[in-house]
């Protein structure tokens, strides 16, 4: 029973003292913002349904950035909630890219599962690092999958195309290097992340816009963690 309960505290707990006073501001961030600058167009339900996403959200990459399996169970309930707001904005690249997000990290919990060390004192899966041309090939990909969704979305009602495309393929980008566990998978989420807080801050909602600014500097957390990993195989 002991061992049992010494794995699940170094699931959760992570990156020791640090890692549990950032989740802690992380999800006063969350709240603040939530008391301080309620968004005034969504329903209290939908308002509520904002602040428990946030929070699920903010948990669940604090643990990716920390090598945690566990940051999938926190990311499945912060998904549904957050196509349900996406959909109320008329978001579909956003909704789109949720659809994605689930299938992949079905694969993602797979693959961790296979790549995942656990004893009494550490749990963590095992990372790795893309070749520079492999890289950069991904980058330039990735920039031409965003004009072309963005020429996509501009035939939709969406009020965003370039930040919604902006925010999508980078996303889906990020996600499989991530299910793949690529340190690199953290550079792409921050251009995500950044995007992503213009794109909530003209939708007005506050919660999820504090949400994205906890997450870029999380990207910055992640990839030092990642970096600094002792298992990196290059690719």
């Amino acid at each position: 029973m002991g061992s049992f309960l010494n794995k699940i505290k170094n699931e959760l707990v992570g990156d020791g003292w640090f890692g549990i006073v950032f989740i802690t501001i992380g999800l006063l961030t969350q709240v603040i913002s939530f008391i301080w600058a309620p968004d005034m167009s969504l329903s209290p339900v939908d308002a509520v349904v904002s602040l428990v996403c946030g929070m699920f959200g903010i948990v669940g990459v604090v643990l990716y950035s920390q090598k945690k399996l566990s940051g999938y169970l926190f990311s499945f309930v912060q998904l549904f909630l957050y196509v349900y707001l996406a959909a109320k904005q008329h978001l579909w690249g956003q909704i789109m890219q949720n659809v994605f997000y689930f299938v992949t990290m079905i694969g993602g919990m797979y693959i961790w599962i296979k790549h995942y060390h656990t004893s009494d004192t550490e749990s963590e899966v095992d990372t790795r690092q893309l070749s520079k041309r492999w890289f950069y090939c991904i980058l330039v990909g990735t920039m031409a999958l965003v004009g072309f969704l963005y020429y996509l979305l501009g035939l939709t009602n969406d009020p965003q195309p370039f930040v919604d495309a902006f925010t999508t393929v980078p996303a889906f980008v990020a996600q499989i290097l991530l299910m793949l566990r690529y340190r690199e998978n953290w550079i792409f989420w921050a251009v995500l992340n950044v995007a992503s807080i213009f794109l909530w801050a003209r939708a007005e909602n506050w919660c999820l816009m504090v949400q994205y600014i906890f997450w870029t500097i999380n990207c910055a957390y992640g990839y030092h963690l990642w970096r600094s990993s002792q298992s990196h195989a290059t690719a």
